[in-house]
């Protein structure tokens, strides 16, 4: 295939990306399971009848400057920290925010970039037994776009007992385009303030 066709798939699949280098070309290639798909870039002076060499040139150009560095990890494996072969973790926190006893508290947390989020936890200091949370994901103009948690109690953080946490888990990661902002909305019932800690599990895709 040709290289214009290769980077599309690999893009389309998220595959590492392999290559051999006899001297006078790069075999380029990627696995997906029992599929295998491969380009060849000819070196200068190797180039056999019938390739465009101009065209050539320019993919052998694009090859070693934006793809060769990150090319020959392991299968799956991508040359990210903290990465699996498809997501590099990047969690994030809103501030700790004190929530007024008796009311409902909005906690906003406004994505920078487009992201994947599979859940998180939440920290407790004061909460109450009756005290509930409502999550949401909110467009700057259209408002409340996705209700993704209806309601869910809160754990009781008794007096001088360690803060409880409440972990928040979906079975798959939900996309949420940059500019939408993740609402947590923490409703008190108590008498004191409950100061509440969010932490999201994000993911970037890679």
């Amino acid at each position: 295939m040709t290289f214009a066709e290769f980077k599309a798939v690999v893009s389309r699949k998220n595959m590492t990306v392999q290559y051999d280098e006899p001297d006078d070309k790069y075999v380029v290639w990627a696995v997906d399971g029992i599929c295998r798909y491969e380009a060849m870039l000819w070196k200068s002076g190797h180039v056999p009848a019938g390739i465009d060499e101009t065209q050539n040139a320019a993919d052998l150009a694009e090859f070693e400057a934006d793809f060769k560095e990150d090319c020959n990890y392991a299968i799956g494996q991508r040359p990210y920290p903290f990465a699996t072969g498809d997501f590099d973790y990047a969690g994030d926190a809103p501030p700790v925010t004190t929530c007024a006893a008796g009311q409902a508290t909005p906690i906003d947390y406004t994505l920078a970039e487009s992201l994947y989020v599979d859940g998180g936890d939440i920290v407790l200091e004061g909460s109450v037994l009756g005290d509930w949370i409502k999550a949401e994901i909110v467009h700057p103009q259209a408002g409340v776009i996705k209700t993704y948690i209806k309601r869910r109690n809160v754990p009781a953080a008794p007096a001088g007992l360690a803060s409880p946490i409440m972990l928040l888990k979906t079975p798959y990661a939900g996309f949420i385009p940059a500019g939408l902002t993740i609402r947590l909305t923490y409703s008190s019932t108590g008498i004191v303030p409950v100061k509440v800690g969010v932490n999201y599990c994000l993911h970037r895709a890679i």
